[in-house]
């Protein structure tokens, strides 16, 4: 147990490292103004995570407090439910405002929110299924999940820039981390069983 702390802080360093060869190699390969419309989007999303973060915590705090699986499962269930609701809304929310959203931002295209909004269709209960790996102590899925989430956002935008897609792939490529890390951060099969 007394590997943990240091195990955490190597992932947390690891994803933290990642995130600014993924910022370097982004400016690099979009250039000034690439960047800045890739960042002005991916600023959107962080302000989103706060909903998100808040099932995260939501759903760890309770399930943790839970003394039964069936009640660990029951409050995932809900709190999933719930998410899915919220993340509809927003995603709703953000295509019918995408070019109020564009012009505020100075953007060249509204599908760069659009394509965001597909995202954050499945970021927010994301947070649900990171809270569920959370509140059970599965904390090396967990870690690895924010791992994987990096690396394919990384290694899309990269190729996605390599064949010319630009700041449309960079986004693309935010989409598919947050889809592939939300398929992944699936409940252990004991949990699902119930």
């Amino acid at each position: 147990a007394g590997g943990q702390p240091e195990d955490g802080a190597d992932i947390s360093g690891l994803v933290g490292l990642m995130n600014l060869i993924y910022n370097l190699a982004i400016a690099h390969g979009l250039g000034a103004a690439g960047f800045g419309h890739a960042s002005a989007v991916y600023t959107v999303l962080m302000l989103l995570s706060s909903v998100t973060l808040s099932f995260q915590l939501l759903c760890s705090k309770f399930v943790a407090q839970a003394d039964s699986v069936e009640a660990k499962i029951g409050i995932y269930k809900f709190l999933l439910r719930r998410a899915w609701v919220y993340g509809t809304g927003i995603t709703l929310l953000l295509v019918l405002s995408s070019s109020v959203i564009t012009e505020y931002l100075n953007l060249p295209t509204r599908n760069y929110i659009i394509l965001l909004a597909a995202g954050t269709l499945f970021f927010i209960p994301l947070g649900v299924r990171r809270g569920l790996l959370q509140g059970t102590y599965d904390f090396p899925h967990l870690a690895l999940n924010f791992v994987l989430e990096v690396v394919v956002k990384l290694g899309g935008a990269l190729l996605l820039i390599q064949v010319g897609k630009g700041v449309g792939g960079v986004i693309v490529a935010i989409v598919a981390s947050i889809m592939v890390a939300y398929f992944v951060a699936r409940p252990r099969p004991e949990l699902r069983k119930q």
